[in-house]
């Protein structure tokens, strides 16, 4: 490491501050417990992401076998991991009811909210880049500080942690000492929020990445492409603890900087630099650990649950499809991805596919629950192998109905028939029959009745998405006022299933992060009391502050997930805030402005303007400098 920096023609570093934020879902959180005393069972309707899990935390609890305990998780009105932490609310509703013999409902209002859901972001990264002049990086090193609270939440130091170990980002660091230091404070414990520590990881890599750019006088997109590993060094080991698993980076990039031509973003900017008004260009490339799940991965470092993910996939005896699942519907779509896969692999109606989630009672167990991207890699994984059994076992059956080979059959919308003799045909429903009520002559005497396959999918490696995105803001710099006009995101999150549900992930994920990188703090005074806690003075983005989005799809399918599958559901949060911060350093270039700290408001912004400007005044020294790229 010292060697690196020795050697190095150019060393960057900055200390970069993330406010305190938390998730804010338009549903608070809350909970119905009903205790039988009688039958000594607990009942628990909660708004959570992970029901197998709170179930097994409340038998820790209360000593009593998890077969007692049933947890509902009804469709979700927002979780961003927030919800995945476990409460202590969840148990004094509990205790409530079994000493009253009554039903105890709990319900966080809104003030509530800011106080007692957990929280997250809060860190100091204080890091260093040291590179060849030809932008090539020899090594990194730095310190995260996570600004936890007076006790730990249910996640500890996992979101801190995680900034650290995905510091490197999608660029290889061939030397690499990074250290995590956890501070406790009166404030509320720090919990998940969607994308977990890698949005502070981010921030640090593509900050540094086009500081170095700017010192060095090159093309930052060029020093991105330098650095990226090549698609035949995947998988690529980061040196730190996850191996990317499959990549095209540079297309990718490549695939973002046409569009921004395409899109006339930089005769915008000259456009506007004429008028002496202030228009900048940001990029971020961001990599998304997803399908979290190698179970004994995650309890080596230290997660005391496992990540394998079960469901079970029916057919009734009226050929009727059912997917039960222990993952939950938080409005991303689950139900909707899944009903696609299974009726896709099956060859049936949707119409005739039901997903089953959120009972504990009837739905199978998921050690991690729904959180870091890994609903569809995961649980997509286990349905499409499932399914494969399942239709395997139902042309079986056929084909004794219809006394042929199995391979001499097609399924075309539930109806099973003899390729290329369309009258020859048995319909879902009678072969359902003939599993499940009259077997006699019809169910081969090699085959169990019934129709149904579980499985059980435990991946070996995480899967990594990836993306570049591009933002067009205007900073007026008499007011310190950032306008996001116009955003962009090349994304390759593998196999895509439905391009309109990966589509809004990425807008809700980006105009989520958009509000942290402008708006969304939690501010506490020298008392330790929160200042804000309400919509007057924690601000939210609205459509207002949200520019038109731009997506575009690119497909490479992860090597070790069936499927190919790769989770999308933090990509925009991820990315969201070193791109605000790129594009608001390009807008006031010729004045050298750096941001570090987040939110960018107005005051700070205006003061770095002032601070930078010769006369103090904000005026632009070369209005008409073309744009870089």
């Amino acid at each position: 490491m010292e060697k690196a920096f020795a050697e190095a023609d150019v060393v960057v570093g900055e200390t970069f501050d993330h406010a305190r934020a938390f998730g804010c879902p338009l549903e608070t959180r809350g909970c119905i417990a009903s205790w039988d005393t009688f039958a000594g069972t607990l009942e628990l309707w909660l708004s959570g992401q992970a029901p197998n899990l709170a179930r097994d935390l409340l038998g820790e609890v209360f000593d009593i076998p998890i077969h007692k305990i049933r947890v509902l998780t009804p469709d979700l009105g927002g979780g961003f991991g927030s919800k995945f932490d476990f409460y202590g609310e969840e148990v004094i509703a509990s205790v409530l009811s079994r000493r009253t013999g009554r039903p105890v409902k709990l319900l966080e209002d809104r003030t509530e909210s800011f106080f007692a859901t957990s929280q997250a972001r809060d860190m100091r990264l204080s890091y260093e880049m040291a590179l060849r002049r030809d932008g090539t990086i020899l090594g990194m090193r730095g310190t995260g500080y996570g600004v936890l609270g007076g006790a730990l939440g249910t996640v500890g130091m996992g979101p801190p942690w995680a900034s650290v170990v995905n510091v490197t980002g999608p660029y290889k660091v061939p030397n690499l000492q990074v250290t995590i230091k956890g501070v406790m404070t009166n404030r509320p414990p720090y919990g998940s929020y969607r994308g977990w520590g890698v949005p502070k990881a981010n921030l640090v890599h593509e900050r540094l990445i086009e500081l170095a750019a700017r010192r060095l006088n090159l093309d930052r997109a060029e020093v991105r492409r330098k650095n990226f590993p090549t698609i035949e060094e995947f998988p690529y080991f980061t040196g730190v603890a996850f191996t990317y698993d499959s990549g095209r980076y540079a297309e990718c990039m490549d695939l973002a900087l046409a569009k921004i031509t395409e899109l006339g973003w930089l005769d915008r900017q000259r456009a506007a630099r004429r008028e002496g008004r202030s228009l900048g260009i940001g990029y971020s490339f961001h990599i998304e650990p997803s399908a979290y799940g190698p179970s004994r991965i995650l309890n080596l470092v230290g997660l005391q649950h496992s990540g394998f993910d079960k469901e079970v996939v029916r057919i009734d005896s009226t050929g009727r499809v059912t997917v039960l699942s222990g993952q939950i519907n938080m409005g991303q779509g689950t139900h909707t991805s899944y009903a696609q896969l299974v009726a896709d692999a099956l060859s049936v109606p949707i119409d005739d596919v039901t997903i089953v989630t959120g009972d504990t009672d009837s739905c199978p167990y998921t050690g991690y629950g729904t959180g870091g991207s890994r609903a569809t890699a995961l649980g997509g994984a286990a349905i499409l192998r499932a399914s494969a059994r399942l239709r395997a076992k139902v042309l079986r059956i056929a084909s004794h109905l219809l006394e042929c080979a199995p391979e001499d059959l097609e399924i075309v919308d539930g109806e099973i028939g003899v390729k290329g003799v369309p009258e020859r045909s048995v319909t879902m429903r009678e072969v359902g029959d003939a599993a499940y009520r009259r077997l006699n002559g019809k169910l081969p005497d090699d085959e169990d009745a019934t129709l149904e396959e579980v499985d059980v999918y435990d991946p070996e490696n995480v899967a990594t998405s990836y993306g570049f995105s591009a933002l067009l803001v205007e900073v007026d710099r008499e007011t310190g006022v950032v306008t996001l006009l116009d955003c962009l995101q090349a994304h390759d999150c593998g196999t895509v299933i439905n391009p309109m549900l990966v589509d809004g992930q990425l807008a809700g994920g980006l105009a989520q992060a958009f509000g942290g990188a402008l708006l969304e703090e939690l501010v506490y005074d020298d008392e330790g009391q929160l200042r804000t806690a309400s919509f007057m003075d924690y601000l939210l983005p609205t459509a207002a502050e949200t520019p038109n989005f731009h997506f575009y799809h690119q497909e490479t399918p992860s090597p070790h997930i069936p499927g190919g599958f790769k989770g999308v559901g933090e990509a925009g949060t991820i990315a969201g805030v070193s791109l605000v911060a790129s594009a608001v350093d390009d807008a006031l270039r010729d004045l050298g402005v750096t941001v570090t700290r987040f939110p960018i408001t107005p005051p700070r912004l205006l003061e770095l303007i002032r601070t930078a400007s010769p006369n103090g005044s904000g005026a632009a020294a070369h209005a008409t400098e073309e744009p870089l790229r």
